[in-house]
């Protein structure tokens, strides 16, 4: 079972308590107070509720995930980096749906169980699992 896939900066092992997240400086962690909350947090909310709106609606019918994954929103959404997290983790809770190449592209991680690969709400339950670990309080506005 792989519960956590090693976290690296450079060539040092940053264990999952002490990670980093892509999106902007890697070498510095997120500020306590995290920047979803910030009035620049509120945009990015807003923008990813527009993408997320457009993806789902573009791919509603589509049963290809490579297909559903690159897509131009979903794309976007990955590079808002970071301070999205908290709105992706939402969505997971309120309704599974293809964030996982999202998820593992901006945290560098992948907690999902190899048995759970393909099963969409077994995926979603071991990205909430890794999103309910002690780490900085990122909340989607």
């Amino acid at each position: 079972m792989r519960m956590h896939r090693p976290t690296h900066d450079g060539d040092q092992y940053m264990p999952p308590g002490q990670r980093f997240f892509v999106g902007g400086n890697l070498n510095a962690r997120l500020p306590e107070k995290a920047a979803a909350n910030s009035p620049q947090g509120n945009s990015v909310a807003k923008i990813f509720r527009a993408l997320r709106d457009q993806w789902k609606a573009d791919t509603a019918f589509s049963s290809s995930v490579s297909e559903i994954v690159m897509h131009s929103a979903y794309l976007q959404i990955i590079g808002l980096g970071s301070d999205v997290l908290p709105c992706i983790f939402n969505e997971l809770r309120m309704e599974p749906d293809h964030w996982f190449v999202a998820l593992e592209s901006i945290t560098r991680e992948n907690p999902v169980d190899d048995e759970h690969a393909g099963d969409v709400n077994a995926m979603a339950s071991d990205w909430l699992m890794w999103d309910a670990q002690p780490r900085l309080d990122l909340v989607c506005a």
